[in-house]
């Protein structure tokens, strides 16, 4: 697992975890499509979620009302289903030039737990 993290905190950008810490930022992933605990989305795999999405790519947040306004727009947009997951990208991410409050990768990300849009009230699910 590659250990590089860019943080998004307060509008800020930090650097991080040193090699071999499990610890990092917290990042949020937002889809129309149910999937595991332990799965592992790699960019082009799964089908986007929004029109101007790069299938060379998946996309993640580190805020976690930003993951919500995903979810929200989801909905907006028709989908029956707005999953949100808590993820870790397995290498290095870089901001999204279309959002400044998202992020990207190439690499493979994931899936740690999730929360549906329908069941805010129960918390995280395993």
């Amino acid at each position: 697992m590659t250990s590089l993290w860019i943080r998004a905190a307060a509008f800020q950008r930090q650097a991080g975890t040193d090699p071999g810490d499990e610890e990092g930022p917290e990042w949020y992933h937002v889809s129309p499509w149910q999937v595991k605990n332990g799965t592992m989305l790699r960019p082009g795999t799964h089908p986007a979620n929004f029109e101007d999405s790069s299938h060379q790519h998946t996309y993640l947040t580190g805020s976690r009302e930003r993951a919500e306004q995903y979810r929200y727009h989801l909905w907006e947009l028709g989908y029956q289903h707005q999953h949100m997951y808590e993820v870790r990208p397995h290498g290095p991410v870089e901001p999204d030039p279309n959002d400044p409050e998202s992020h990207r990768t190439r690499h493979p990300v994931e899936v740690l737990w999730h929360m549906d849009a329908d069941d805010d009230d129960a918390g995280w699910n395993d």
